[in-house]
């Protein structure tokens, strides 16, 4: 009986494949669900978790049920099937773990009815004081857009490239809260086909927290492949006791075959000393005996930050030296015009100064507007109208071509008949506000789009003490020692909008910086 029974379902399997439909995973709502082979089965929002228990340290600890890898070595959008979500408190860590289950078999098409990978996420929750809001959903555990929120944000990552289930194609998503939050959940899905996000949630914290990065080792990304979801396994992405995860992301190494995660830990404690201790041993290979490779996967979106040496200079825009774009009335200023910086930052005991070149044609309506406001420097544009502008940052009158630049775009906001927008170039990592459209990339050059309507009542004095409205509207940037900015107004407004250009910020104090505060 039971031979027939496998019989059954192997030629089930051969009729399945031959109509190019395939047999997604048993929801745990009941059901089966079918999708095309050109399709994908988003999971329901309905996920039951298992194995609640209560660690030594008073976090407790879930693990989500056993689900497929999605084939070979398993695809990335599987992880669809295992949010991570604190109900309460804020994230402490979170695990892949991988498992070898039986798989049924096509007879005749060369399958042998061997093992297949399964995966569970396990992560810990632990108390911290952090705000109530956003409330997660009551069955997902994750927050969603309806979510009501007082001290709290929701921050979504657009959809990117999925790379057909490569692993590596993480990369492409930073999960990071911004200063003073604390990340409570994230869950992976696919807005369309072909495409990924991370859903992510950040509760703001009661008390200051002190910060550190650390990160896992470099481990194989399970080679020249589609899939290797499995060898996420490897990485223990764990903060240290009294901690809680601010931000995560995937990095590869130069020669794009291995990968490791680095995150940052916060505690609200004066006292306790950041870990600097390295995330548990890697597992053992679990898929060393798999084989047929597929084509490589395309390049990272983005370059990841230096690890080591990293030279940052956060720019500090309080002190002009040369500003000719300053006057009484409306008017068009002439190409190849300098403003000009001194002392923006301090690195290793040298000071750096900074100049800004419009390289086109730049129009204002208020040009009285073009000042310093604090350590941060205002820019009136026209509407209907932009200016393309050259930064470089100097030492001794030289390009400071080994130092990076901190560089933060504020007040990206629209009128009622106008939009905000920018281009940036020479970006090696980002961080946006939920306010701010991620409009795509080219090469190393990003674009972003505002999305809320704003007026002078909103506009940001002080770049590190920014409220939920003016921290949805900045965009922070670590770039090059010189890069390349485009920034312009669509519509029509007869006094122009604003743009303010700064360094550090509540959004993104630093990108590199190991312990800041």
């Amino acid at each position: 009986m039971a031979s027939s029974v496998l019989l059954l379902a192997c030629l089930l399997d051969i009729i399945l494949a031959a109509s190019g439909i395939e047999v997604a995973e048993i929801p745990p709502t009941g059901g089966v669900v079918m999708r095309t082979s050109t399709g994908r089965t988003d999971p329901p929002q309905s996920l039951v978790h298992v194995n609640h228990t209560v660690s030594t340290d008073g976090c407790q600890s879930t693990v989500t049920p056993d689900k497929s890898a999605g084939g070979h070595q398993g695809r990335n959008w599987k992880l669809g099937w295992h949010p991570v979500a604190c109900r309460s408190g804020a994230l402490k860590g979170w695990q892949l773990k991988t498992t070898r289950r039986r798989r049924s078999c096509n007879l005749g098409l060369g399958t042998d009815c061997n093992s297949d990978q399964s995966i569970q996420m396990k992560y810990s929750c632990c108390s911290f004081s952090v705000g109530r809001y956003p409330e997660p959903d009551p069955e997902s555990g994750i927050c969603t857009h309806n979510s009501r929120f007082t001290g709290g944000q929701i921050w979504e990552k657009k959809g990117l490239d999925e790379g057909n289930g490569g692993v590596v194609y993480l990369d492409r998503h930073h999960v990071a809260c911004p200063f003073g939050f604390l990340l409570t959940g994230w869950r992976l899905f696919q807005p369309k086909v072909g495409t990924l996000s991370i859903h992510y949630c950040c509760r703001s914290s009661w008390r200051p927290l002190t910060c550190h990065k650390k990160k896992t080792a470099f481990q194989s990304d399970g080679g020249d492949m589609k899939g290797g979801l499995i060898y996420l396994d490897r990485h223990n992405v764990q903060c240290g006791t009294n901690e809680a995860m601010q931000e995560w992301r995937l990095q590869r190494n130069g020669d794009k075959d291995k990968m490791r995660i680095e995150y940052t830990c916060c505690s609200d404690s004066s006292t306790e000393e950041p870990t600097d201790s390295p995330s548990e041993e890697p597992t053992d290979a679990p898929t060393d005996n798999f084989d047929d490779p597929t084509p490589a996967p395309a390049p990272p979106l983005t370059t990841p930050a230096p690890d080591d040496d990293c030279l940052e200079c956060r720019l500090d825009l309080s002190q002009l030296e040369h500003n000719p774009f300053e006057g009484a009335v409306p008017q068009v200023f002439d190409q190849n015009q300098t403003l000009k910086f001194k002392n923006v930052c301090q690195i290793n005991d040298a000071s750096y100064d900074l100049q800004l070149i419009i390289a086109s044609g730049y129009s204002s309506d208020r040009p009285d507007q073009n000042h310093a406001v604090g350590n941060m420097f205002r820019f009136n544009v026209k509407a209907g109208s932009h200016a393309s502008a050259k930064f470089t940052l100097m030492q001794d009158g030289q390009p400071a071509e080994d130092v990076k630049i901190l560089f933060t775009l504020l007040d990206l906001d629209q009128g009622s008949d106008t939009k905000q927008w920018a281009n940036i170039s020479d970006v090696l990592d980002y961080q946006k506000g939920p306010q701010v459209t991620f409009k795509g990339h080219s090469d190393s050059t990003y674009s972003f789009e505002s999305q809320r309507i704003g007026d002078a009542a909103d506009n940001p004095e002080d770049a590190m003490e920014l409220d939920e409205v003016q921290l949805g509207s900045a965009v922070a940037v670590m770039t090059n020692y010189a890069f390349s900015l485009k920034f312009g107004v669509n519509g029509s407004d007869p006094n122009g909008r604003q743009f303010y250009f700064a360094g550090p910020s509540a959004l993104r104090p630093s990108f590199c910086n190991e312990v800041y505060e």
